[in-house]
């Protein structure tokens, strides 16, 4: 076994030669952050696990959890980016970041191996199985490195307070964990050292003071948001939250605003393109105003069902005026979830509608993908999507989306 371990270690200097004497030579480059990244990887990993766990023991439904997956991987995509490119203000370091680069990159790499060899190689239990310690979870071992690793962060920038990418990282490393308090406190220093020149910093920020606020964006937030946008009109993030801001006050035009404004500025197409478009017309529904069709939408302007929606009057003192109404389209022959779906209120009722692609839940089942499908509209009392008993439903008969004309359902029985 001592002969296995000292093989090891001569074969991890040598790839350590090979990854720092060319990063020695390079000193007055550019840094490409590829610390930044593997630490990004790692918390991503340890939340998505954590995830799961919450999938499995039912604290969150198969909705919340791909949704919460999708907002993470998103959040994983841009920190990605920004490792690979630092923000203008942040280009300092020289010398002292080829010192701190060295000093990870010393210690990830024979961690990283290690931890290789006793996941999949099987590590000590395989050299040498009776001295093998007792099993530990994987999960235990991910959190706890990842905790180290922003331990050894923090502390380098004890060390090195005018490194402003070091800062901003470290901040995100916070956010992921969770460190609210922290990660602002990081920022701070982010700010201190010229980063509110940079609309992905400030639109970080912004986010990180929202949490900190019960996740409502208040006007200490927005300043930030709105500089942001300053500073470069189309940033995504800063739009998003700029829109949210306007939907928890209630004050819808202003989302919309921002919103349809976000739904030009995404890859067309895309599933995040679909879901701000589905808000979108969601949102201008409520509104009583015609939904939008939007360049690219996958399938937006040839399938669509139109109609009009009214409630029978002999039910009408079973609902308020506040009651939520849900206008949608299933596959006769297809999958259980709706294929586009509107979000309304009795008080619009009767309502003329449209329903196409670009109001579709799933990328993966659109109204463009099925023949023939039933259009319906239901008042649900509690305001979730799902059937219960005591909501009011209407169903059409089936319908060639095709050869649609304009349908006609009336919310006509109450489910038992």
């Amino acid at each position: 076994m001592t002969l296995f371990w000292i093989v090891a270690a001569v074969l991890l200097a040598l790839a350590l030669a090979i990854l720092l004497v060319p990063m020695w030579r390079s000193q007055n480059a550019r840094p490409k952050g590829p610390e930044r990244r593997d630490m990004n990887i790692a918390v991503y990993r340890s939340q998505l696990k954590e995830l799961e766990r919450d999938l499995e023991n039912g604290i969150i439904d198969a909705d919340q959890f791909e949704q919460a997956k999708e907002d993470l991987e998103r959040s994983m995509a841009e920190d990605v980016l920004l490792a690979e490119e630092v923000p203008e203000t942040g280009r300092r370091g020289g010398r002292s970041a080829v010192v701190a680069a060295t000093v990870v990159v010393a210690l990830f790499i024979p961690a990283v191996s290690v931890g290789l060899y006793q996941e999949i190689g099987g590590g000590l239990a395989a050299i040498d199985p009776e001295k093998a310690p007792p099993p530990v979870a994987a999960d235990e071992h991910q959190e706890v490195d990842i905790e180290a690793m922003v331990a050894q962060l923090a502390a380098r920038m004890e060390a090195n307070p005018n490194d402003i990418e070091g800062w901003f990282m470290l901040g995100r490393s916070y956010q992921f964990l969770k460190r609210y308090e922290d990660a602002k406190a990081a920022y701070d220093n982010v700010l201190a050292l010229g980063g509110d020149s940079n609309p992905d910093f400030l639109a970080t920020y912004a986010d990180v003071l929202a949490m900190l606020n019960d996740r409502q964006i208040g006007e200490d937030a927005m300043r930030y948001i709105h500089k942001a946008l300053e500073i470069d009109p189309d940033h995504v993030k800063a739009l998003w939250l700029a829109g949210t801001a306007g939907f928890q006050q209630g004050d819808y035009e202003l989302t919309l605003r921002y919103w349809e404004r976000l739904a030009r500025v995404l890859p067309p197409g895309s599933e995040d393109a679909n879901i701000i478009q589905s808000n979108v017309n969601a949102l201008r529904a409520q509104l009583g105003m015609e939904p939008l069709q939007f360049a690219g939408a996958a399938g937006g302007g040839e399938a669509r069902v139109s109609g009009v929606v009214d409630l029978d009057p002999q039910l009408k003192d079973r609902v308020s005026p506040d009651d939520t109404v849900f206008i949608f389209a299933r596959a006769v022959d297809g999958p259980a979830m709706p294929l586009a779906i509107l979000r309304v209120k009795v008080s619009d009722l009767p309502m003329h509608f449209t329903l196409d692609d670009s109001l579709a839940m799933s990328p993966m089942a659109r109204l463009s993908a099925f023949p023939k499908v039933v259009v319906g509209a239901r008042v649900s009392k509690s305001g979730n999507a799902m059937p219960s008993s005591g909501d009011l439903e209407g169903m059409s008969a089936e319908i060639q989306v095709a050869d649609a004309a304009e349908v006609r359902v009336v919310i006509d029985r109450v489910i038992p």
